[in-house]
């Protein structure tokens, strides 16, 4: 099935407890027009925020489920050109932009008002209008990126020498401790190199989270029973607020079951307890 960016357009944007946070009002490329990079929504209120798009943890036809409500947008990004006037560069008009044809976030094709497609690689300019080269002769030309800077041999040399020197500890407790030494810089060596040369460690990093958010959820449960009996009848002192500012319950309410859950289904069960047990060594109590 061909994707579009306009999927995302006007999508429900659902946390994983299935709470509606707002919608997709529109997308954000970066500078190149090679990928997309944010989403611009609006919740309930209409208020405009940014998520990025590493923060979406499934897309289906229905809605949007979000991982991370709170996570910022990438920098330096442009809004999708949709619905602006094209082009040539040589002055003819080829009409408005209709959407992008995409693989993932890759963009691979520019969709004009008539239908047409034309590789997104031959947009040479966006700025009110998009400019698209359809000459002959064209060539694609490279996406500058910036470089990351390498190890040098020198300094893997370095590394290298001390954790041997380290392992020929005379001591047992010395060769104990440099083993477990040499095995801490190995690894810290083998992350920092693929988080300088891996191209998928956007993947890596969101699987690895995705992960310890998993063994948190599993854990918690006997941990948020467990404290249920410590703040119910205790009173709010302040607002308490979801991840986007929105208030949960007001000041001066007294916490009961339904607000412990409430509290719950926006991961503030924390941010509760703090409320209501470190104003005084004892809460504060109705």
């Amino acid at each position: 099935m061909r994707e579009y960016v306009s999927d995302y357009i006007g999508m429900p944007l659902l946390t994983r407890g299935g709470e509606r946070i707002g919608y997709v009002k529109n997308v954000q490329t970066d500078k190149n027009l090679t990928r997309v990079r944010n989403l611009e929504c609006c919740d309930e209120e209409e208020e405009e925020f940014i998520l990025p798009l590493s923060a979406i943890a499934s897309f289906g036809e229905g809605a949007t489920v979000v991982k991370s409500p709170a996570a910022k947008g990438c920098k330096n990004c442009l809004p999708a050109p949709i619905g602006r006037e094209a082009y040539s560069t040589e002055g003819a008009p080829l009409g408005h932009v209709r959407d992008f044809g995409r693989e993932g976030a890759l963009l691979r094709t520019l969709v004009l008002s008539d239908g047409r497609e034309i590789d997104a690689a031959r947009i040479a300019g966006v700025t009110d209008t998009v400019l698209v080269d359809l000459s002959e002769d064209f060539v694609p030309k490279p996406v500058a990126r910036a470089k990351r800077k390498e190890k040098s041999p020198c300094q893997d040399a370095e590394h290298a020498c001390r954790a041997n020197a380290d392992c020929r500890a005379d001591s047992p407790a010395g060769q104990s401790a440099g083993g477990q030494s040499a095995s801490a810089d190995g690894a810290e060596e083998v992350l920092t190199v693929r988080a300088a040369f891996s191209p998928s460690r956007d993947a890596e990093s969101e699987i690895a989270a995705d992960a310890a958010e998993t063994d948190t959820e599993s854990k918690a449960p006997a941990r948020k029973a467990a404290g249920r009996g410590l703040l119910t009848g205790k009173i709010l002192p302040q607002d308490l607020l979801d991840a986007r500012g929105n208030v949960l319950a007001r000041a001066g309410t007294a916490v009961s079951a339904d607000v412990i859950r409430t509290a719950m289904r926006h991961d503030k069960l924390f941010e509760l307890t703090l409320l209501c047990c470190c104003a005084s060594p004892f809460g504060i109590w109705r």
